[in-house]
This record gives structure tokens, C-alpha cells and sequence, in this order.
């Protein structure tokens, strides 16, 4: 899988996010990902258990006639998969790749490959299932496919889906907290309140109009500030986010307001979300700003970078502590080599994540973070 470059990878992110109040344009964003990954398919959807019913949000590279055959074949295609038990079971955000999970389904001559070929219209190569959310006895879980010019799916496309995973997974219910206009107030102030994540809903001049407790807390402790009677929203960055996207003056309506230290010193960073004024579909006339808590990359996630675009433990190691905020100098002390050394490994990190300097790696590194924990 090639390098993707920096603007490609964020363009990818923001139309993700820009389908958390679009729907319809998940389908675009498909084919986006099939472009980078190789792909010829993909399907976002909910898969209900015992019924073995389908109901497909976007789709790509599917014929007129896929549907048929996919509500033909639930049952079976279950069974190479494992059967219900073994789907519902399948851990969220984690990538399951056909070919690796059971080979055997993709033997050439195979009754198993036979039925994917069959149901996917072309010669399936490989097929990888990223399980998104549970909901009762339902599955949610986009599914990619590549046919036989493409091969198979590797090591670097699997830590590249577990990189995107969370974004899509969060893009998709927030879309499903923001269809609320068809439910009760009071039922969507309790829809806000059960969520651990901070919610704020504002007009495009950063007047706050709603929040959740979440919320709330960060607005008392004076991390988000608003200004007397008008409650308009005083953070700098923030506010100049909230009129970016709310005006549309950026490209995509969604913008990253990175790391904004609470007193307890978490790091903080808001995703600042336009919502399409119905009058105006190409008018964003309010924004959702959804924070979420210490970005600090996990030892997990820095591996899935490192895998994600080939680094080595030595350059992994290094830009773990570059994370940290340490001078080169102080990194070459933490890893006990030559500040040279350090140097060597940070051009080699550059070339690798196609970025030219630390403040754009540590951007790029920011932007792959998943915004929220499963929990969350």
C-alpha cells in the first residue's frame, strides 16, 4: 500500500466527518477509501441477527442486482464469517480480513469463494469486515472488497482500516444524534446527557444555544468560555472554527481545534461540525463543536501509525517521545543514542508520513487519532 500524503489523508478525514451531517455523501466517501486501499467495493450497513436482514446506509461499485443477491445469501455468508455468535463477538474497530481469518473461503474452486464472487458480481480476491457498532442483536460494519487484479489484503491496509475505524464509527452516530429534529426536546436532552462526550449546539457566530452535562462541566471549569447574557462562545480558537465552518468559508464543514489544556493539564481537542441549513443546503446555519479528552497516542495507536506507514521500533520510539513535546536533544537522551541519530530517524519519519516539518507530522499524527474510546 503506497504512502497516502498529508492533505489526501485529511481531505479522506474530513469527508468522513462531513457525512456525520450529510449522509448522502457517503457514498463518495467510499469510493474515496476504495481509491487509496485499491478497492472495487464497499458497503456500510446494518446486518440484524437471527433474520438475517440488511439494510444498506452507501454503498459503492455495486450492480443493480447486488441487493437481491446479498438478501439471497445472508444466510451463507454468515456461515464464512463464522456464523451470528462469532460476528456479534467481533471487537470494534478492529479490522478482520478474510484471508487471514479463514483462508480457506477464498480457494479458488471453493463453494465458499464461489458464493462471494457470486454475490459481488466480480473475482473476489479478498474481503475485510470492520465490525462499527452493536446494536441488540444487530451488527454495524462496512465492508470492503478487492478483486482479483488488486490481491490481497496485507498487514498496512489492516492498521490503515484500524486507523480510520474510529472516525467512521463516531461520523456515524453522530449522524444518527443529529437526525433528532424528529424527536422531543426532552428526549433529545436525554440522548445528550447519557453520552460521556461533550456536546455543544451553536449558531454560526458562536452563540451557544444548547449543551449537554458533559458539556456543562467543561463550561464551569472556564476551558470553554462564554460571554454573559449573549452566551456566545469567547475561546479564540474555537470561535474562529465555529464562523470558518458556519460561514463556509472552508472547502469541507468540519474543523479540528487541536489540544486546549483543562486545569487539571488534559488535553483537549473539539471537532467543530457544520449542520446544513435546510433552506440552504449549501449554508451551514449551525455547528456541533463534540470534544473529546487527551489525545496522547497510546502505545496501541503508535504501533498502528508505525505499521499504518512502515515505520521501524527506532522511528516509532522516536516519535512517540517528538509527541511528548521533547527537543531532539532530549530524545536522543531518553533513547541513549547520538542527537545525529535522532535527526536520521525524523527524516526517515518525514519521508514515510510525506510532511516536511514537526508541526505538520504531529497535525497529521492528531488527525489520525480516534476522537473518542469505544465507551465514549
Amino acid at each position: 500500500m503506497a504512502t497516502i500524503a498529508a492533505e489526501r489523508l485529511s481531505t479522506l478525514l474530513d469527508r468522513i466527518y462531513g457525512c456525520a451531517t450529510n449522509p448522502g455523501l457517503w457514498s463518495a466517501t467510499l469510493v474515496g477509501i476504495n481509491q487509496v486501499t485499491a478497492c472495487t467495493q464497499a458497503v456500510l450497513g446494518l446486518v440484524s441477527f437471527p433474520e438475517n436482514r440488511t439494510l444498506m446506509q452507501a454503498h459503492t461499485g455495486i450492480d443493480e442486482q447486488f441487493e437481491g443477491r446479498l438478501r439471497d445469501s445472508m444466510g451463507q455468508l454468515e456461515h464464512i464469517w463464522g456464523g451470528a455468535q462469532a460476528i456479534a463477538e467481533f471487537p470494534i474497530d478492529a479490522p478482520i480480513i478474510l484471508s487471514k481469518y479463514r483462508p480457506s473461503a477464498l480457494v479458488r474452486g471453493n463453494t465458499d469463494h464461489d458464493l462471494l464472487c457470486r454475490v459481488a458480481g466480480f473475482d473476489v480476491a479478498d474481503t475485510l469486515n470492520l465490525p462499527l457498532t452493536h446494536i441488540g442483536s444487530a451488527v454495524g460494519t462496512a465492508l470492503f472488497v478487492r478483486d482479483n487484479t488488486a490481491g490481497k489484503f496485507d498487514a498496512q491496509h489492516g492498521s490503515f482500516f484500524r486507523m480510520l475505524s474510529p472516525h467512521i464509527r463516531r461520523s456515524t452516530e453522530i449522524n444518527s444524534l443529529l437526525e433528532a429534529s424528529t424527536v422531543r426536546l426532552s428526549a433529545l436532552d436525554s440522548l445528550f446527557d447519557r453520552l460521556n462526550a461533550p456536546v455543544l449546539i451553536a449558531d454560526r457566530n458562536g452563540r451557544l444555544l444548547h449543551f449537554n452535562s458533559a458539556a456543562e462541566a467543561l463550561l464551569s471549569s472556564g476551558l470553554i468560555s462564554i460571554q454573559g447574557h449573549s452566551r456566545s462562545i469567547r475561546s479564540i480558537a474555537l470561535a474562529r472554527a465555529i464562523n470558518s465552518v458556519g460561514f463556509g468559508l472552508r472547502t469541507t464543514p468540519h474543523e479540528l481545534v487541536i489540544d486546549r489544556a483543562s486545569a487539571d493539564g488534559r488535553a483537549w481537542t473539539f471537532h467543530v461540525i457544520g449542520l446544513r441549513d435546510e433552506d440552504n443546503a449549501a449554508r451551514t446555519g449551525f455547528v456541533a463543536i463534540v470534544g473529546a479528552p487527551d489525545r496522547t497516542p497510546t502505545a496501541e495507536w503508535l504501533r498502528v501509525i508505525g505499521r499504518t506507514w512502515d515505520l521501524t521500533g527506532s522511528e516509532t520510539g522516536v516519535l512517540a517521545h517528538l509527541l511528548q513535546g521533547n527537543s531532539t536533544e532530549q530524545i536522543a537522551g531518553h533513547l541513549e543514542v547520538e542527537p545525529s541519530t535522532v535527526r536520521t530517524h525524523l527524516l526517515h519519519i518525514f519521508d514515510k508520513l510525506d510532511v516536511h516539518g514537526r508541526a505538520e507530522l504531529v497535525a497529521k499524527v492528531h488527525a489520525m487519532l480516534p476522537p473518542f474510546t469505544p465507551e465514549q
